[in-house]
């Protein structure tokens, strides 16, 4: 994409760079590493209009200005902001974070660009990765080089300076976003202290959360590279402990501006400042954020080798600091933390065991912060597991009224305030008017992928119910594993999925055992208490218990695809980097009735057969023809049955 012609004429002309500097010197401040940048992009643009001119007319244009042509102030501009950066020592926040990330004078001008757009500080539209190659007016034959900049595979995706909010099969489509750290970076007041700007305890508490999920996303990465230690250290690793350094800094600094804060007074406990072990103020912390509910109280984090994995520096083994949780250490010794109840016993210092022991903060901790203990006692069993989404609701082929009917879902789902509080709702139904939907039809039709997109059209993780957990022998331990199942809905304010719910919730006029009928009473009446969103998805609309009906706000059919659905499936499902013979015709492909879940399987087996012909081999035509008519066999029940021989 390139800059569009100007409106105005040669003679008018003006440009908008100033002069480029003779010499580079270090950048002062950030406000001073922004004006450069501003002006090197101007004069990019000023390059970009002169262009379009006439040769004679924008010559004559250049003698009445009295300036140089825009090409070589452009060029000069260049020079001298990359000479300034190299020049520029590491206390430039901003500067610093670039220069960890290795980036290249492409990739630095490509997230520049993002960032003054972000600041609405360039008079120009920056959306998309193609806006970006437009901002920095990149040449044609350079057009390649700044996609691979803008992919995931960059080093400003993998950094995490950059975040694509649209994986789209077109790179220049992309939606970017910029680090929000990085953005905060820029803007605080260079004479205001480096801590939070806060205005009141319980603000710095409520914020201490995002510090909280960075630490426990640290323990989550070592632990990872525990299990995976062949592999080579990614990118995004070192960036999240480098995250919690500086949010540790900027944490330390906001309490030491407020030392009468009850946190601060908790931190206080282990000493004089210059005594302390860092990695004792992390456990601290981690612990409080346990305490304050900003993480769920059963996570792995609070175990002893995820405290230790979360607050171990770079470069030390995570199990290192396993001592800092001996029953005879200083955390310990001074009361502050402990095991959670019933584990005590087991405490000894043998670090196999402390690394398997769930800790918490002590009723003394939890005194010195004035809250109550948002956890207590061993670690249930789970009743399944919240996860972040894969799927978006985009890439999904959905007739008209299922993309209507999941619209509704997200209006009241993400303003559920409004609806009940504001409009008086809620004082009018008192139950039953979470958002729960009911998703039947054939299988392969999408119900599943659905239930992912709209989680993640909500920004919400999705719990999938694990029914092997659910269900339980023992009288009365599957009830409570469904009541915990809707608790650990609530708790990480996730979309609760049933999928397969004929499993669970069946008719209990048709029930052979009382045990089904008491299960399905506790569904049911945890789902009318539920205020959260709920999918159930099943291919026996019929199995299901018919009180269930009053019970669902939103029922959706699924039906099978259509030939334009069908062709809109094939065309978005087929990768662009799959290898294919041009004979292809997707067209004829979908002619086939053929599922979305089939069409998925039809794709797989097709590239499968030419893997079997070598590596190098393509994708034909015939192979998708031979994948595309089994599953069309298996779906109309032709062929062999499944099973063993008599």
């Amino acid at each position: 994409m390139r800059i569009p012609t100007p409106s105005v004429t040669a003679h008018k002309w003006t440009p908008r760079a100033t002069a480029a500097p003779r010499q580079a010197k270090a950048f002062a401040s950030v406000d001073e590493f922004l004006a450069w940048a501003l002006e090197l992009l101007r004069a990019r643009r000023d390059a970009a209009e002169f262009r379009a001119f006439d040769e004679k007319e924008g010559r004559a244009r250049l003698e009445a200005l009295g300036v140089r042509p825009p090409a070589e102030n452009a060029a000069e501009w260049t020079e001298r902001f990359h000479e300034a950066f190299e020049r520029t020592p590491d206390a430039i926040g901003p500067v610093c974070r670039l220069r960890e990330a290795s980036l290249t004078r492409l990739e630095r001008e490509l997230l520049l660009a993002a960032v003054l757009a972000r600041l609405s500080l360039l008079d120009l539209w920056v959306h998309t990765a193609a806006d970006l190659l437009e901002a920095v007016d990149l040449p044609r034959e350079r057009m390649l080089e700044g996609l691979r900049a803008l992919s995931e595979e960059g080093r400003l995706s993998e950094s995490g300076l950059l975040v694509f909010d649209d994986e789209s099969d077109v790179p220049s489509h992309r939606r970017i976003t910029v680090d929000a750290d990085l953005t905060r970076c820029l803007l605080r007041d260079p004479r205001s202290p480096s801590g939070w700007a806060v205005h009141s305890e319980e603000e710095f508490l409520e914020r201490l959360g995002d510090f909280s999920r960075a630490l426990a996303a640290k323990a989550e990465v070592r632990k990872h590279q525990e299990h995976h230690s062949f592999l080579p250290r990614h990118p995004r690793d070192s960036a999240s402990v480098r995250r919690v350094e500086r949010m540790f800094e900027a944490v330390r600094a906001t309490m030491d501006a407020h030392p009468g804060w009850c946190i601060s007074k908790l931190l206080a406990g282990l000493g004089p400042v210059k005594k302390r072990d860092e990695r004792e103020e992390l456990v601290l912390l981690l612990l409080a954020g346990k305490a304050l509910g900003h993480l769920d109280g059963f996570d792995e984090v609070f175990l002893g080798l995820g405290i230790a994995q979360a607050v171990t520096p770079a470069g030390l083994p995570a199990r290192a600091s396993l001592e800092l949780l001996r029953p005879r250490a200083s955390l310990m010794r001074r009361g502050l933390i402990q095991p959670c109840d019933g584990q005590a016993e087991l405490l000894g210092d043998d670090p196999r065991v402390i690394e398997k022991i769930e800790y918490e903060l002590s009723p003394k901790g939890c005194e010195i912060l004035k809250l109550e203990r948002k956890r207590r006692g061993r670690r249930p069993v789970a009743a399944g597991e919240a996860r972040w989404p894969l799927v978006r609701l985009e890439q999904l082929v959905l007739p008209p009224e299922v993309q209507e009917a999941l619209r509704l879902a997200c209006a009241q789902a993400r303003h559920a305030k409004v609806m009940l509080k504001d409009w008086g709702l809620a004082a009018a139904i008192p139950y039953g008017r979470a958002v729960t939907l009911l998703f039947y039809g054939p299988p392969g039709v999408g119900k599943t992928a659905a239930a992912e997109g709209l989680a993640r059209a909500l920004h919400k993780r999705i719990l999938v119910a694990d029914y092997a957990q659910i269900q339980n022998c023992f009288v009365g331990q599957t009830e409570k594993n469904i009541a915990r199942l809707f608790a650990q809905a609530r708790r990480n304010q996730a979309v609760l999925f049933f999928d397969e719910a004929d499993a669970m919730f069946v008719d209990r006029d048709r029930a052979d055992r009382n045990w089904e009928v008491r299960d399905v009473n506790v569904l049911l009446q945890e789902l009318e208490r539920f205020e959260g969103v709920c999918i159930l998805a099943t291919n026996r609309k019929l199995s299901l218990d018919p009180a269930l009906d009053r019970r669902i706000s939103l029922k959706v059919e699924f039906a099978p695809p259509d030939e334009e659905a069908r062709r809109a499936i094939w065309r978005r499902i087929v990768p662009p980097r799959l290898p294919l013979e041009r004979d292809t015709d997707l067209d004829s492909l979908a002619r086939l009735p053929l599922t979305g879940g089939q069409i998925k399987n039809a794709l797989l087996n097709a590239a499968r057969m030419a893997l079997a012909r070598g590596r190098r081999s393509k994708v034909r035509m015939q192979d998708l023809e031979e994948a595309a008519r089994r599953e069309a066999r298996a779906r109309e029940g032709v062929g062999e049955p499944i099973g063993f021989r008599a």
